[in-house]
C-alpha cells in the first residue's frame, strides 16, 4: 500500500487542485424512510473518465469504464454535519475491482467492490456548509459500472438495533457493569470470610502495578497497548471496590499517559479496541473522582479514537475486521466502540447512540452465526481471548440497557468444550489452530460468569481447578472476582461422559477418566469456522471469513498419556500454515487447502463436500472416531478419499491405533507426519521413538510390497513474530518424524500404533479383512468400515452405519 500511495499521491494532489477550481458537481437530494436527507452525486456528472461511456441503467445515468486506471474528479457541496460517503458501483470481476480515492485532502485509500454493491469510503464531518473535493481512480480493467457517490447522515443507512439506557441510569455514572446500587453488595461479597484473602492478594497485586510508571514514549507495536487498556479497567475496578488515594493517583497517571500518546499503535485494531474499553470503564467508574479537566481530556481522546474505530468498521463492511463475525478482532474492536458510546452518551448524544446501536446489530449477527457446539475454530487459547470480549459486550449491554443475550448455544456449551479439550493437569489443551499447548491464560473469569449465568457446577469446578493450576493473577482477574458466584456449588465432572464429539467444528475428544492420571486422545477433521460457519458464509452478502488462525489439519490426531504429550502439536502459531506441521498426511507433496501465511479458509467455500467426522463412538474398552479428509486436498493431489479411523484403546497402557485408507485417482507419493516435543529416533524395523520425560513410541505398517522410509528431524519454521520474520530468523517448533511412501497404487491402507510403551505391530489381509496384531490385541478392519477389537477377555465392535457399538 505504501508504494502505491507514493506513486499516486502527486497525480491525485494535482487532480485535487483541479477539482477545487471547478464548479460543484450537481446533486440530487432525496430522503430515506426516516426522513434523512441523502445527497446523491452521479458519477456521470464528474470530470474525467478516459475511455468511459455514459449509459442508461433503469432510468439512471451511469458510467461504464473503458480503460484501466481511469480517474474522475468532482466537488461535493454538503451542509454542516456528519456523513458517510459511499460509492455505488458494480464490478464485472466478482469483487476484485478496487478504487483509490482522496476525499477533502485526506490521503487516499483503497476499497474493493464486486457484484452490485455500495461500499462506504469514509466518514466525513463538516463544521459548516462547504465544497468537498473528491478524486476516484479505478485500478483494474474496463467494464465496471460506477453509479454515484452518496452522502447520507452518519447514522442513516446502517444496520442498527436500538439500545436504550435504563431510565434510572440516564445521566448518571457509573452505569456500565458497575452501578452505585450494585457496588456495596460486590464489595461485601469480595470481603466475605470465604473470599477476603484472595481479594486482598489480587488488590495488592493490582495496586503494585498501578504504582509503576507508564512509558514516556508510546510503544511501536500493538501488544503493549492491549495491556494498557486491560490495566485501566483493572485499576479502576480495584479502586471502585477499595478506594485508596495512592491507587487513584497511579490510575490517573496511566490515564494521562494513554490519553497523551498521539497514536495507539495505528488506532485501527486491537490496541485501540482494548484501550477504548478500559478507558471508557475508568471514565465511568471514576467519574466522581475526576476533575472537570480530567474528564474533558478523556472525553476528547476517547471520542477521537471511537470515531476512528467506527469509520474503520463502516468503511470496511464486508471485509476485515468489520464483518469477521467469527473472529476475535471483530468482537474486541466493536466492544471497545460500544463501551465508549455508553460512557460518552451524555456528551455526544446522537453520535454515541449511533455507535451503541450499530454495534448491537453487529453482535446480533455474531451471536446468531457462531458455532452451536461450544467449540471455537481458532483453538482453545483464542477461545479464551475472544470469548472474553463476547462476555464483556454482553455484560456492558445488560448493565446499561437491561437486555440479556445469554440465550446462546455457543455460550451455553462453552464450559463443556473447555472441560473436554483440557488435559488432566488443567494447563495443557488440545492445541489446534494458533494455540500453544499451554495457553496464554486460563478462562477462569469466563467460567465464573457462565457458572453463575447457567447455574453450572461443572463450570465452577473447572474454574477452580484452572485457577489452582495456573495461579493466574492477570489483568482479567478483576472479572473473576466480580463474576464468581459462590452460591453455585462446584460439581466434579465424574457424572459426565468421558468423551464428546463437537459435531459442528468436528472435533472428537476421548479420555480414560477425569482424574489426574487420565489419558486423552483427539481427532480433528472439520472445515474452517465449522459447518455452520461455512453454511452462513454461503448465505451472507456481508461477511469476512476471518479464519486466519485456523490450520490445514483435517484428520490430525493428539495423544496425552501419563501426564504429558506423546504426540502433540508443538508447531502451533507459525507464519506458514502447513499440513506438514500437523499430525496428518500430505499427498503428492501437496498440503491441504488453505496453506498461506494466514490460513486461507476461503478456499473451502467452493467445495461440494467439507472434511468431516463420519462417526464417533465410545465403549469401556476403546473409543473410535472416523474422519473423512479427502475434500481438504487440492485437485492436483488426486485424493478421492482419506478415511482415518482413530481407535483409542484404553486399559493400563492406553494407545492409539490409526487405520488409514487413502483412495487416489492415480498413484501418488504420501507422507505421514507425527510431532512431539523431544527428538525422534528412527528404528530399522519400521518403528520410531522419542526421548524426554514423556517418550512416544510408534510403529507403522502399510499393506503392499513397497514400504516407507522414515526421517526424524527438528521443525524449523518462519516465526509469526514480525521482527524475527523480517530478519529471516527461523523458530524451533518441536520435533517430527516423517514417513514417506513412494507412489505405488491407487488404494493405500496403513496401520500405525502410537503409545507410551514400545509395541509390536503386524498387519495382513485375510479374506478381504485387514488384520492388525497389536500388543496382544487383534484389530479386524473390514472394508465397509466395521472395526472389531478382540483380546483376552476383550471384545468390541464398531459398526459403520451408526448402530451402537457392541462390547462384551
Amino acid at each position: 500500500m505504501s508504494a502505491m500511495r507514493t506513486a499516486v499521491m502527486p497525480a491525485l494532489a494535482t487532480l485535487m487542485a483541479v477539482a477545487c477550481a471547478r464548479a460543484q458537481t450537481p446533486a440530487t437530494v432525496d430522503h430515506d424512510a426516516q426522513g434523512n436527507a441523502r445527497h446523491v452525486f452521479a458519477l456521470a456528472d464528474f470530470e474525467g473518465g478516459e475511455g468511459a461511456t455514459v449509459e442508461d441503467l433503469d432510468g439512471r445515468r451511469v458510467v461504464v469504464t473503458g480503460v484501466e486506471k481511469a480517474t474522475w474528479t468532482g466537488t461535493l457541496h454538503l451542509p454542516a454535519g456528519s456523513f458517510i460517503i459511499t460509492l455505488e458501483a458494480w464490478a464485472t470481476n466478482a469483487g476484485n475491482d478496487s478504487i483509490i480515492f482522496s476525499l477533502d485532502g485526506r490521503e487516499e485509500e483503497t476499497r474493493w467492490f464486486g457484484g452490485g454493491q455500495r461500499q462506504a469510503l469514509a466518514v466525513l464531518r463538516l463544521d459548516e456548509e462547504r465544497d468537498v473535493p473528491i478524486v476516484l481512480r479505478q485500478r483494474e480493467g474496463p467494464g465496471t459500472t460506477l453509479a454515484a457517490i452518496i452522502a447520507e447522515p452518519e447514522g442513516a443507512g446502517l444496520a442498527r438495533i436500538p439500545v436504550a439506557v435504563r431510565p434510572e441510569l440516564a445521566g448518571r455514572h457509573p452505569r456500565i457493569i458497575l452501578t452505585a446500587d450494585t457496588i456495596p453488595a460486590i464489595r461485601a461479597r469480595l470481603n466475605s470470610d470465604a473470599r477476603r484473602d484472595a481479594w486482598q492478594e489480587l488488590y495488592a497485586a493490582t495496586a503494585r502495578r498501578a504504582a509503576q510508571a507508564p512509558p514516556e514514549d508510546p510503544p511501536n507495536t500493538e501488544d503493549p497497548f492491549r495491556g494498557f487498556g486491560d490495566r485501566l479497567a483493572a485499576f479502576a475496578f480495584a479502586y471502585a471496590m477499595q478506594p485508596d488515594p495512592d491507587l487513584l493517583a497511579g490510575t490517573k497517571r496511566w490515564i494521562e499517559a494513554v490519553c497523551a500518546y498521539p497514536s495507539w499503535a495505528g488506532d485501527v485494531d486491537l490496541g485501540a479496541g482494548h484501550i477504548c474499553f478500559g478507558l471508557a470503564l475508568a471514565y465511568d467508574w471514576l467519574y466522581d473522582e475526576l476533575t472537570p479537566e480530567e474528564r474533558a481530556m478523556i472525553e476528547e481522546r476517547l471520542t477521537r479514537q471511537a470515531r476512528i474505530l467506527f469509520e474503520q468498521s463502516v468503511t470496511h463492511t464486508g471485509g476485515w475486521w468489520s464483518s469477521a463475525w467469527w473472529q476475535n478482532h471483530c468482537w474486541i474492536n466493536h466492544c471497545g466502540l460500544s463501551t465508549a458510546g455508553m460512557a460518552l452518551l451524555d456528551v455526544l448524544q446522537d453520535e454515541a447512540q449511533t455507535w451503541v446501536d450499530y454495534v448491537r446489530a453487529r453482535f446480533d449477527v455474531t451471536l446468531r452465526v457462531f458455532g452451536p457446539d461450544g467449540a471455537n475454530h481458532e483453538g482453545p487459547a483464542y477461545s479464551v481471548y475472544g470469548t472474553q470480549w463476547l462476555l464483556h459486550y454482553l455484560e456492558t449491554l445488560r448493565s446499561f440497557s437491561g437486555e440479556d443475550l445469554y440465550d446462546n448455544p455457543y455460550l451455553q456449551r462453552y464450559a463443556t468444550y473447555r472441560l473436554h479439550v483440557g488435559m488432566p493437569d488443567w494447563e495443557n489443551v488440545v492445541n489446534y489452530g494458533d494455540c500453544p499447548p499451554t495457553e496464554w491464560g486460563p478462562p477462569v473469569a469466563h467460567l465464573r460468569r457462565l457458572a453463575a449465568q447457567y447455574r453450572d457446577g461443572h463450570a465452577q469446578w473447572l474454574a477452580s481447578r484452572m485457577a489452582a493450576a495456573r495461579g493466574w493473577t492477570g489483568y482479567d482477574s478483576w472479572q473473576s472476582a466480580l463474576w464468581h458466584n459462590p452460591t453455585v456449588a462446584e460439581q466434579p465432572p465424574g457424572d459426565l461422559p468421558t468423551w464428546h464429539w463437537f459435531d459442528d467444528l468436528d472435533l472428537a475428544v476421548f479420555r480414560t477418566g477425569w482424574g489426574p492420571d487420565a489419558a486423552v486422545a483427539a481427532l480433528k477433521c472439520g472445515p474452517p469456522l465449522g459447518h455452520a460457519g461455512i453454511a452462513h458464509m454461503h448465505e451472507m452478502s456481508e461477511a469476512s471469513m476471518g479464519a486466519g488462525h485456523d490450520n490445514p489439519d483435517a484428520n490430525a490426531i493428539y495423544l496425552w498419556v501419563g501426564g504429558g504429550w506423546r504426540i502433540g502439536d508443538p508447531a502451533a502459531y507459525t507464519h506458514d500454515k502447513a499440513t506438514a506441521l500437523e499430525n496428518t498426511i500430505t499427498v503428492a507433496g501437496m498440503d491441504q487447502l488453505g496453506r498461506s501465511e494466514w490460513f486461507a479458509g476461503e478456499q473451502y467455500l467452493s467445495l461440494p463436500e467439507q472434511p468431516h467426522i463420519v462417526r464417533a463412538q465410545s465403549t469401556d474398552v476403546a473409543d473410535l472416531a472416523e474422519g473423512e479428509a479427502g475434500p481438504a486436498y487440492p485437485a492436483g493431489a488426486d485424493v478421492s478419499s482419506f478415511r482415518r479411523i482413530m481407535l483409542f484403546v484404553k486399559g493400563a497402557e492406553p494407545m492409539l491405533v490409526l487405520l488409514d485408507r487413502i483412495a487416489l485417482a492415480q498413484p501418488q507419493p504420501i507422507a505421514w507426519y507425527y510431532h512431539a516435543f523431544a527428538p525422534f529416533e528412527v528404528e530399522d524395523d519400521g518403528g520410531f521413538r522419542t526421548g524426554g520425560d514423556f517418550p512416544a513410541f510408534g510403529r507403522v505398517r502399510i499393506l503392499g510390497a513397497v514400504q516407507p522410509t522414515m526421517t526424524a528431524e527438528s521443525v524449523m519454521v518462519v516465526s509469526h513474530n514480525a521482527q524475527r520474520r523480517a530478519s529471516g530468523e527461523l523458530e524451533h517448533k518441536g520435533e517430527q518424524v516423517r514417513i514417506d511412501l513412494p507412489a505405488e497404487g491407487t488404494l493405500v491402507r496403513a496401520v500405525t500404533v502410537l503409545g507410551a510403551r514400545p509395541v509390536e505391530l503386524s498387519m495382513a489381509e485375510r479374506d478381504g479383512i485387514v488384520v492388525a496384531e497389536v500388543a496382544g490385541l487383534t484389530v479386524a478392519w473390514h472394508d465397509d468400515g466395521t472395526i472389531e477389537l478382540s483380546g483376552e477377555g476383550i471384545y468390541a465392535r464398531f459398526d459403520p452405519v451408526g448402530d451402537p457399538p457392541e462390547m462384551r
